[in-house]
C-alpha cells in the first residue's frame, strides 16, 4: 500500500479467475438444440429447445457453443380500426370508430430460460411486457362544420 498526501494505493497482484466467467461458461453443443416446429403451443412452453443438446464444460474450460443458439418464439400482431362517418347535413356529421388491441389475442411470449442447471431451463416462463390482452374500444364522435373530429371514447377495457 502506497500513501501519497493522505490518500492510500493499493494493489493487489493476486489474480482470481472471475466467478461470473466460471459459472455462466459458455457450454459445449453436442447436437442441434432446435427441435421440432409442429408440437402443439403447451410442449413448446415446457421445453422451447433441446436441453440434452447441451453439456457442461469441465472447469476451466469455455465450450464451444454460441451465445445464442437458435431463435426464440415468434411474435404475430394484428390491431385493426373500423371507422366510419354518418353525414347528416353539409355541414354536420357522426362518426363511429372501434379500435382493437391483439385482435386475435395472441400472447407474445419471451425467451426461453438460458441458465444452465436451472430446473427452467429451456422453459418459456413469461410474455413480454408490454404485451397485452385484447383491448377494444369504441368511440362516438361528431363533424362541425371546421370538418374537426370531436370525439367521446364511450367503451374502453378489455375484452
Amino acid at each position: 500500500m502506497a500513501t501519497t498526501r493522505g490518500r492510500s494505493l493499493r494493489r493487489d497482484r493476486e489474480h482470481q479467475p472471475s466467478e461470473c466467467l466460471l459459472r455462466f461458461a459458455a457450454p459445449h453443443l453436442l447436437r442441434n438444440p432446435n427441435l421440432a416446429g409442429n408440437r402443439s403451443r403447451d410442449e413448446k412452453i415446457q421445453q422451447f429447445f433441446d436441453t440434452a443438446a447441451f453439456r457442461a464444460p469441465g472447469d476451466g474450460v469455455i465450450g464451444a457453443a454460441g451465445r445464442t443458439n437458435g431463435a426464440g418464439p415468434g411474435f404475430f400482431g394484428l390491431d385493426l380500426s373500423i371507422h366510419k362517418i354518418f353525414q347528416l347535413s353539409d355541414r354536420f356529421g357522426r362518426t363511429f370508430r372501434t379500435d382493437i388491441v391483439n385482435f386475435p389475442n395472441v400472447p407474445a411470449f419471451a425467451a426461453p430460460d438460458q441458465a444452465r442447471g436451472d430446473g427452467n431451463f429451456g422453459k418459456i416462463g413469461n410474455v413480454l411486457g408490454l404485451s397485452t390482452g385484447r383491448e377494444v374500444q369504441v368511440s362516438l364522435g361528431w363533424l362541425g362544420k371546421s370538418s374537426v373530429e370531436h370525439s367521446l371514447t364511450v367503451f374502453s377495457g378489455d375484452y
